[in-house]
């Protein structure tokens, strides 16, 4: 019903009248040329529908005419089961010279050709087609060129989805052009994408040895030749994968057993998948190693944002993936702390932080060259022991120090790790100070130092931590912003100082610390002038001998101070000042900072909280209306300030 307009295979027309007595018969193809019909060309045929549609081995283009070209209108004839026609078996060599055409349907017709004589300038025949007229079409079409496929092998089970690209593609049923694939000698029929690309499923093979030749066809019969070839390969058979775990940065080799791998396909296409599981980021591949029959590699990609499970899938030809769904583990490392400890092994565990880490992956640190189980593992942390330095209690130096988190990747810590003589705390100044502030704290002792790179002071008051500055060998000063308030029966706070803030010293007896804070003041609104008494009520007011107690009103750079008088544990009393500094009557009422200090002003010893003091000005009370009312009796009475004077809308304290 069609074919290419060069290389044409012969056409066979099943008919009636082609063997006339009246002289030869001729075939026409369209209105241009005819073509002999020769009595060895012509044979008898019965037809039967079923052997009609099987009558091209492989080729499904009959079996489209009859059933996916049923919405166009039928113009040929019906041929009737059983009947008896003549077979005509030509080749249109009319179509083969219209190279440079786009091509197109023509009629066929059998007649006979009458050669009239013509007198006239040049004495030329004329030639009349006397045809009998026919429904019957023949479809010539370009030959479709193929410029690329992919992938150039599959399983041997077949399958494998092959994507065909190039040109001059069609899918024509009513003229029976319906796209094929021919891998070697084996026939499959195409699916029409476009003029540009097809698709086609490779069929089952068991050759695994040879190439074969990859064709197509619009026919089912003429075949392109495209210069590409497709080969087969077992299903290879995966067991496991070592190690099933790796950095985020990539670069593991991750090793893959198992039996019948191949080196045979297309070396480009033979790549490992990287899917994760919960990370919201597409598939990463990359390219595989072939290293035996029975063992791959593939090489951890890098580049995650963090850690995560992956799905880790092995095609051998850049489409087929294995269905094993092998899981692989991305760990990443961030920080450990500390980096630095006492040489006498006392300081506690080194914490490697992460994500990923696993107890199952042979998890493993590495202190000075000698390797140390974890103390424990989870998802987020590596416990590795501090061990004493083998130089003694009084070493000083650096070592090396790693960590591995899959027992074969180790990641070095830059800088190593840091040995150092633990100090030792004899005394503190002072022993109270605000619960929440600056307020400094002066450890003394010996053996503080801070002239090493991962040197990271620190102290601690109770479970409250701070930040610790050198001094001296025999001082460090210490801030801890925010310490809980102790009830008056409550033990004082232990005080520790560390280099590494990590691994504090041993407690000592004048080494324990008593915060003191405001909780409250009443009132909280103050008039301007009237030197009113304040009573703070909070914790830790206790009397520190040669040191007067005071009340601050106001900002450190904007205040009032007045001497306090400590009643008990949680209350003081003082006055408030007649004036604010800088403050105009114009500009009350003003609320401000309240804080209270009980040690010298060298331990920057004020209180920081949200307890605020309001000043505001008495206002002067002109007029009472009504000046009289009835006992027993609710009524509205108006307050009048004078002229000078006026209220103003309560502030909360």
């Amino acid at each position: 019903m069609a074919g290419p307009q060069k290389h044409a295979s012969r056409v066979t027309a099943i008919g009636q009248g082609y063997r006339l007595k009246s002289g030869e018969s001729a075939l026409k193809w369209g209105t241009q040329a005819t073509d002999p019909i020769f009595p060895n060309q012509v044979s008898d045929y019965t037809y039967a529908h079923e052997e009609f549609l099987n009558s091209i081995p492989g080729s499904q283009s009959l079996r489209a005419y009859q059933s996916e070209a049923r919405s166009f209108a039928r113009v040929d004839s019906n041929m009737t089961e059983g009947a008896n026609y003549y077979d005509l078996t030509s080749k249109p060599a009319i179509v083969e010279s219209e190279s440079t055409s786009l091509g197109g349907p023509m009629y066929l017709e059998v007649g006979i050709d009458e050669v009239l004589n013509h007198t006239g300038p040049g004495d030329s025949e004329w030639v009349l087609f006397n045809a009998e007229p026919s429904s019957v079409e023949f479809y010539s079409y370009r030959e479709p060129l193929v410029q690329k496929m992919h992938p150039s092998s599959g399983l041997t089970t077949g399958g494998t989805f092959v994507e065909v690209v190039g040109a001059w593609f069609r899918y024509m049923p009513e003229y029976g052009i319906v796209p094929h694939c021919r891998f070697g000698d084996k026939i499959v029929r195409a699916h029409y994408d476009s003029t540009v690309r097809l698709v086609c499923q490779s069929p089952a093979n068991a050759n695994v040895t040879a190439r074969l030749p990859f064709e197509v066809s619009l026919n089912g019969v003429d075949w392109s030749n495209t210069g590409f070839e497709f080969s087969y390969y077992e299903g290879p058979v995966m067991t496991d994968i070592y190690p099933d775990m790796g950095s985020v940065a990539g670069g593991d080799e991750i090793y893959i057993r198992g039996e019948k791998f191949t080196n045979h396909t297309d070396p480009a296409e033979f790549k490992c998948r990287f899917t994760p599981v919960s990370l919201p980021i597409p598939p990463k591949t990359i390219r595989a190693r072939y290293i035996n029959s029975t063992t791959i590699m593939c090489p951890s990609p890098g580049g995650w944002s963090e850690a995560d499970r992956m799905i880790l899938q092995v095609t051998w030809n850049g489409v087929d993936y294995d269905d094993n769904h092998f899981q692989f583990s991305f760990y990443s490392v961030h920080r450990a702390f500390p980096r630095s400890g006492p040489s006498n092994g006392h300081g506690g565990d080194i914490v490697v932080y992460g994500q990923g880490f696993r107890a199952d992956t042979s998890p493993s640190c590495m202190l000075n060259g000698t390797q140390w189980e974890p103390v424990s593992v989870n998802a987020t942390e590596i416990r590795c022991p501090m061990p004493a330095a083998e130089a003694g209690d009084s070493y000083f130096g650096n070592v090396d120090f790693a960590v591995t988190a899959n027992g074969i990747t180790w990641t070095n810590f830059e800088g190593g790790f840091q040995y150092y003589e633990q100090p030792i705390v004899e005394d503190i100044d002072p022993k109270r100070g605000p619960s929440s502030g600056v307020g400094i704290i002066n450890f003394y002792g010996e053996g503080f130092r801070a002239d090493y790179p991962l040197a990271e002071l620190g102290c601690r008051v109770g479970e409250a931590e701070g930040r610790a500055y050198y001094v001296s060998p025999r001082q460090v000063k210490c801030v801890v912003e925010d310490i809980p308030l102790l009830a008056e029966d409550d033990e004082a706070l232990p005080a520790q100082v560390s280099l590494n803030s990590h691994s504090y010293t041993e407690l000592a007896e004048g080494t324990y610390y008593r915060p003191y804070g405001v909780l409250q003041v009443s009132p909280g609104s103050i008039p301007v002038g009237a030197a009113s008494t304040v009573v703070v009520s909070g914790q830790g007011f206790v009397a520190e001998e040669g040191v007067t107690p005071r009340c601050r009103f106001g900002t450190p750079a904007d205040y009032a101070i007045s001497e306090a008088e400590i009643l008990s544990y949680t209350r003081l009393a003082c006055r408030a000042p007649e004036s604010l500094p800088g403050t105009p009557t114009a500009s009350l009422p003003r609320d401000v900072p309240f804080s209270v200090a009980l040690s010298g002003d060298e331990f920057a010893p004020w209180t920081a909280s949200t307890v605020r003091s309001i000043f505001y000005e008495q206002p002067a009370v002109a007029s009472v209306e009504p000046a009289e009312v009835d006992v027993g009796r609710i009524t509205t009475v108006f307050v009048h300030a004078s002229d000078d004077s006026e209220f103003f809308d309560p502030v909360s304290a």
